[in-house]
């Protein structure tokens, strides 16, 4: 029984594995899930590499790399809106003090 037990997780766990290295392969240019970054890129290719060699521990820490450069980038994009939206009400606040110029 216990043989069957192990069977059967090692087989769940190779079907994981082949679920996460397609996932990951998919991720690539072209896919919704494509990342331009290519230091994100390089981490999850080597955690694929690691995922392939068994080194799980490896992989998970490359992917934790690879995730913690998307929030930083992901950060970065939502302050540079931010000040774009300022800038714009900025402007926006002008184009009414022009206005008002205009009307005299």
């Amino acid at each position: 029984m216990a043989l069957a037990s192990e069977a059967s997780r090692l087989s769940n766990q190779e079907h994981v594995s082949r679920r996460l290295l397609a996932s990951i392969s998919n991720s690539g240019p072209g896919s919704a899930l494509s990342n331009d970054d290519p230091e994100v890129a390089t981490l999850r290719r080597k955690a694929a590499e690691h995922i392939e060699a068994g080194a799980f521990d490896v992989a998970r820490a490359k992917l934790l790399a690879a995730s913690e450069r998307d929030r930083e980038a992901q950060e970065e994009l939502e302050e540079g809106a931010r000040a774009r939206r300022l800038s714009r009400t900025a402007s926006e606040a002008e184009l009414g003090d022009l206005a008002r110029v205009r009307l005299g």
